[in-house]
């Protein structure tokens, strides 16, 4: 079972706790949007969405992963099977 969607995703790209310097307002968030080409995420701004991320799922990301975190789909499919495997 999946706990986090496109949908949650999106909430989560906006939460003001983030205060992300991201370029996400107006833009329609899909699996295919890139964190750094598509939002002009940073690496920092990436590690403090994977950060949020971890807190509030209790997932943890490891370095390994990192790597292959470039799209929202790659965020989705990453936390999901982290959490089925927690």
């Amino acid at each position: 079972m999946s706990i986090v969607d496109l949908d949650t995703i999106a909430r989560d790209l906006r939460d003001p706790s983030l205060q992300l310097e991201a370029e996400i307002d107006g833009r329609e968030i899909t699996e295919s949007t890139s964190l750094q080409q598509d939002l002009q995420m940073d690496s920092l701004a990436v590690m403090d969405f994977l950060t949020f991320l971890e807190e509030k799922y209790g997932v943890s990301v490891t370095d390994d992963s990192l790597g292959s975190v470039e799209s929202i789909g790659d965020i989705i499919t990453l936390v999901n099977g982290l959490v089925e495997t927690q």
